[in-house]
C-alpha cells in the first residue's frame, strides 16, 4: 500500500480534486482543522460538506476539535494588524495538520487549500514547509489550482454547500465589499 497522506481539508467542493489527485500515490486520509469558520451555522454547514465530500471519495475524515475559534482568533488578531491575518490563519491550520500528522506517524501532509486561486500560493507553501519542518514531516506544495472548476462543477452534481467567503468574518465582510462593489460597476 502506498505511504499515507493527511489531508488538510477546509472544505468538501475543495477536497475533490485534490484527494482524487493525491489518490495516485498516497493513501490518503482527510483532516477538518478549521477553526477559522465563523459564524458557528456556517462551520457546520462547511464540516457537513466535507464529511459528505469524503464519504463520497471513500476516504477517511479525522476532525480535530483541539484548536477552538476563541485560540484561532488571539493567533490571527496581532497578524491581522501587520496585514498578515491569512498567512497566519495559514499557519494555525497547517500545525494542527502537521502536529496530527506526526502524532499518527503520517509522513506525508498537505492541503485542499492549494486548489483555490483566491489563497496566496507563496504564502500557503512557505508556512506548509514551515510547519512540516518544524514537526518532522513532508509538505506535498503542489499546486491543484488545474482542478478548481472540476472541483465546483462535481460539487453542483453532488450538491455540496457553496461558501460564499473563505472562512472568518473579517473575510466574509471583505467578499460582501466585493460583491457590493462588482454590483455597482454592472450598474453603471
Amino acid at each position: 500500500m502506498s505511504q499515507r497522506l493527511l489531508l488538510h481539508i477546509c472544505c468538501g467542493i475543495c477536497a475533490i480534486g485534490p484527494a482524487q489527485a493525491l489518490s495516485d500515490r498516497y493513501e490518503v486520509v482527510g483532516f477538518w482543522a478549521n477553526p477559522n469558520i465563523q459564524p458557528a451555522e456556517e462551520y457546520e454547514a462547511r464540516r457537513a460538506s466535507a464529511r459528505e465530500s469524503c464519504r463520497r471519495l471513500g476516504i477517511h475524515l479525522l476532525e480535530d476539535t483541539g484548536c477552538t475559534p476563541s485560540f484561532w482568533r488571539e493567533r490571527v488578531e496581532q497578524a491581522d494588524k501587520e496585514g498578515k491575518r491569512c498567512e497566519e490563519c495559514y499557519r494555525v491550520r497547517l500545525e494542527q495538520t502537521c502536529r496530527a500528522a506526526a502524532r499518527d506517524g503520517v509522513r506525508f501532509v498537505s492541503s485542499t487549500l492549494l486548489v483555490s486561486p483566491h489563497q496566496n500560493m507563496t504564502v500557503l507553501r512557505e508556512v506548509g514547509l514551515a510547519s512540516a519542518s518544524a514537526y518532522g514531516v513532508c509538505f506535498i506544495g503542489e499546486s491543484f489550482r488545474s482542478l478548481f472548476a472540476e472541483c465546483h462543477r462535481r460539487a453542483r452534481e453532488w450538491g455540496l454547500y457553496r461558501q460564499k467567503y473563505c472562512g472568518c468574518l473579517a473575510g466574509k465582510r471583505e467578499a460582501e465589499e466585493k460583491r457590493r462593489k462588482d454590483e455597482q460597476g454592472r450598474v453603471r
